[in-house]
């Protein structure tokens, strides 16, 4: 399970100047259409361009959202405030 490791500092800061390479973003987006394509009758995913890059034609999508006031208070309670404004 890296789901910990992923969300760490170190990581995060480089995962937006990784992700813009177009050919890291087509490769991880093939790898995800292969990876949905092994389970015919559907998959749930979720994050950025899901539905409108990695699966433009899926038959059901869901979109969820949240005020900036609650997106505000799950960065603080998952820790992804950067510091001064985190509590400590």
């Amino acid at each position: 399970d890296v789901s910990g490791p992923i969300r760490q500092d170190p990581v995060t800061a480089k995962v937006s100047t990784v992700a813009a390479l177009p050919e890291v973003r087509d490769w991880a987006n093939a790898q995800l259409r292969a990876a949905a394509a092994l389970h015919p009758t559907g998959v749930v995913v979720d994050g950025r361009d899901i539905g409108t890059v990695v699966f433009p034609d899926a038959a059901l999508k869901v979109f969820l959202t949240a005020s900036v006031l609650e997106r505000a208070r799950r960065r603080l309670a998952w820790g992804r405030v950067p510091w001064p404004m985190q509590r400590r």
